[in-house]
């Protein structure tokens, strides 16, 4: 088993097989042409240095940029952690996870409505589009929001390489449609990128692994924050790389264990709580201080959280236990896979 800890890395070596191969014997491509990891909950990008692949930092030091944007009425934008720290900016000014609804129609992204920050309403077309207090006559796209991401991340690379970036390959998941990709592009060009190439993101983890010198049949799990893809791949001797089946699940993420997990230690919480209301309701009437006993309840529901993942596994496994035939290798991608509810089922079931 082949076990990415992120995606990250896996996109750092998409670069050696792009439009880099093309122009290698020409003028400097460093700083010029990038590769980007546009996650749902963070992002990324990466630059070849010397012949190697370099994970661009953010201006605070960090290898990874947090998708999320708010908007302030001054007509300025925040992008990334500050946007999620930054006293001023209002929740309802603010974007999560845009590329859950980038390119879906309205009808579609219903359940994920909740947990962007912004609320959502229907466009004209028919598609979701953003509506915030600070901007009250603007309706902003959800591409326009993965533009400014986009946009972010490519400052931090001239910043760090003196030169703009004028291409790029995006990684996108593998279930993406043709509007879904169309919108992802539309992102890239008006974030200023000229030519702009897309890579499904198992095909890119599978690209990694071949440059670790995996030959044979692949098979490559990526469960991101919301997205969930599944590739078939075969590498044969020569190196050459065939794509034999893909599938993805644009429904089950690392964010949708979050809210069933949420959801259910709420019910918890609200039962717990319920019941110590009710046992301290006579001491209401009775002299001295009240002592429902919260402390009982706090440490019960610990106790809960502890054992929550076990919680999900049963009905996580009817989603998403393979079922198949043998494979030489399997690569993991995604914070996802670290979970042993997750990781577990995929490679017992090829073993």
């Amino acid at each position: 088993m082949y076990n990415f800890p992120t995606f990250r890395r896996a996109v750092m070596r998409v670069l050696l097989f792009t439009s880099l191969a093309s122009d290698q014997h020409t003028a400097p491509l460093r700083g010029r042409t990038v590769g980007i990891d546009l996650g749902t909950t963070n992002s990324a990008i990466a630059i070849l240095t010397d012949g190697a692949p370099e994970i661009v930092p953010n201006s605070r030091g960090e290898l990874t940029t947090p998708s999320v944007v708010s908007y302030r009425a001054d007509g300025s934008v925040i992008v990334g952690a500050d946007a999620v720290v930054e006293p001023s900016c209002h929740v309802l000014n603010t974007v999560y996870a845009a590329k859950r609804f980038i390119g879906r129609p309205f009808s579609s992204v219903q359940a994920y409505k909740a947990a962007a920050g912004a609320a959502v309403r229907e466009g004209n077309a028919g598609e979701p589009v953003f509506v915030l207090p600070a901007r009250p006559d603007e309706r902003i796209r959800p591409e326009e929001v993965s533009a400014q991401v986009l946009r972010a991340l490519l400052d931090d690379a001239e910043r760090h390489t003196g030169l703009r970036a004028e291409r790029a390959v995006v990684a996108i998941p593998a279930y993406f449609d043709e509007q879904q990709r169309f919108a992802t592009l539309t992102a890239a060009r008006l974030a200023g990128l000229s030519e702009v190439q897309l890579l499904a993101e198992p095909v890119a983890a599978c690209v990694a692994h071949q440059l670790k010198g995996g030959t044979g049949t692949i098979l490559v799990f990526d469960l991101g924050a919301g997205t969930y893809d599944v590739s078939v791949l075969r590498v044969t001797p020569s190196g050459a790389l065939e794509v034999v089946a893909t599938s993805g699940d644009a429904r089950l993420g690392g964010n949708d264990f979050d809210a069933a997990l949420l959801g259910w230690l709420r019910k918890e919480r609200q039962a717990r709580l319920g019941t110590a209301s009710e046992t301290s309701d006579p001491q209401l009437t009775l002299p001295g201080e009240l002592d429902p006993e919260y402390g009982t309840v706090r440490k019960k529901l610990d106790a809960k959280k502890r054992r929550a993942a076990a919680a999900l596994r049963p009905e996580g496994k009817q989603r998403y236990l393979p079922t198949g035939s043998p494979v030489d290798e399997i690569v993991l991608v995604g914070g996802g896979t670290h979970m042993v509810a997750v990781s577990g089922p995929h490679v017992s079931a090829f073993r």
